[in-house]
């Protein structure tokens, strides 16, 4: 579901930190010849190390269009934004976003963030979070930033930890710990 009007500056987020430039993937999957190009990044991105912490809801089919398809349901639930090097505009991986309203006039911030293994150990989620939180506290507006980790998935747990977010007790399954940090 997409959000609402007055959460719709989510879906212009964008900003850059020492080593990354984060950008909203639209004009990608507007047009044919740019989500030909994206397509074949996410391909890249969707490899059985990545997906091992992925919920259910973002593992891709095994259909011939699964990637098409993945892209065109991502696009309609939530803000996609490209992580990109900055200075070679090489593809590293997706930023997820999803703004809902809180019942204390915040707005709750759902984050994800997945990243090809090749940029895997160098500091690029830590980057790519702490730039999170930065664009998020220039908003300024009551924001909950939440993300949930797979516990197996102790190196995410550590990246969210190291941007300032603690364990949100609460919330968090068997199976996955839920972040949390108030701007």
């Amino acid at each position: 579901m997409k959000m609402t009007d007055d959460l719709a500056f989510v879906s212009t987020c964008r900003f850059d930190t020492k080593r990354l430039r984060i950008e909203p993937w639209g004009s990608m999957v507007s047009d044919t010849d740019k989500k030909a190009r994206l397509t074949s990044e996410i391909k890249t991105l969707l490899t059985p190390s990545v997906l091992k912490f992925l919920p259910e809801q973002l593992q891709p089919t095994n259909e011939p269009q699964a990637v098409e398809d993945w892209i065109i349901t991502r696009d309609n639930e939530s803000d996609v934004f490209c992580i990109r090097e900055r200075d070679t505009n090489t593809f590293l991986g997706l930023l997820i976003l999803a703004a809902f309203p809180d019942t204390a006039d915040r707005i709750i911030l759902r984050i994800g963030y997945f990243l090809v293994e090749d940029a895997w150990g160098k500091g690029i989620a830590t980057e790519l979070v702490t730039g999170l939180v930065k664009w998020g506290k220039e908003q300024r507006c009551p924001m909950e930033l939440l993300g949930g980790v797979e516990k197996a998935n102790s190196a995410s747990g550590a990246v969210l930890v190291k941007a300032g977010f603690e364990i949100a007790t609460v919330q968090t399954t068997d199976d996955t710990e839920t972040y949390r940090l108030l701007l």
